[in-house]
């Protein structure tokens, strides 16, 4: 068994060996030597016409001219779902590519748009499923960080009901002043708010009356 560092954010020489020692009292307990792969000192242009399918996947982390990223990423994807493997590692395969190329958000747009658009049916059909499950993560991300600031919102307006509550009991009915500052309150103002109101005599203690 050979063990390989794989590092996907740094270079170093691009291929070559690694030493890891652990010493004590000066004398080396331990001496580890292994080779390395550091995708970003690589040259792309190679792997992504090379018959390593994981080399063709991970050219997305290679050194890449920013005015070729799109057209090796165009490239990478029409190898990999033309290649032999099955259809599921075709998928995994096209999703390093995506996720791992770095484009700018119009690049993104024109990949996605030529690859939808291509003569090989396989392509557009994989094309389509990758996208189609990008945008359903995306939609699923929208929803749940809806829901998170429907929690909060709904913490917030009881947060803000109960301080209303203990300044009427303790001061009376309030102006329309003083709840109109109540509903542009936030958590942390509320909070010193309601600790406040523990030893305020009066709405003008509080700030809340001139």
């Amino acid at each position: 068994m050979l063990p390989i560092a794989l590092y996907l954010r740094v270079g170093l020489n691009g291929l070559g060996w690694e030493e890891y020692v652990e010493t004590y009292w000066d004398e080396d307990l331990l001496r580890f030597h292994y080779p390395y792969i550091g995708l970003p000192a690589l040259d792309a242009a190679p792997y992504i016409q090379g018959t390593n399918w994981l080399g063709v996947a991970l050219a997305a982390l290679m050194r890449i001219p920013p005015a070729q990223r799109l057209t090796l990423g165009q490239t990478a994807w029409r190898r990999l779902v033309q290649c032999p493997e099955n259809d599921y590692r075709k998928y995994l395969l096209c999703e390093c590519v995506d996720a791992y190329l770095p484009l700018d958000e119009s690049q993104r747009r024109a990949l996605e748009t030529t690859m939808l658009q291509d003569s090989d049916l396989g392509v557009r059909t994989m094309a389509t499923t990758l996208f189609e499950k990008l945008r359903e993560e995306g939609r699923e991300e929208g929803r749940e960080e809806g829901r998170k600031e429907g929690r909060r919102t709904g913490l917030l307006e009881g947060q803000r009901a109960v301080i209303q509550a203990q300044l009427e009991e303790r001061f009376g009915p309030l102006s329309a002043s003083v709840q109109a500052q109540l509903q542009t309150m936030t958590a942390e103002r509320l909070t010193t708010l309601g600790r406040a109101l523990l030893r305020a005599v009066s709405l003008h203690a509080l700030g809340l009356e001139d």
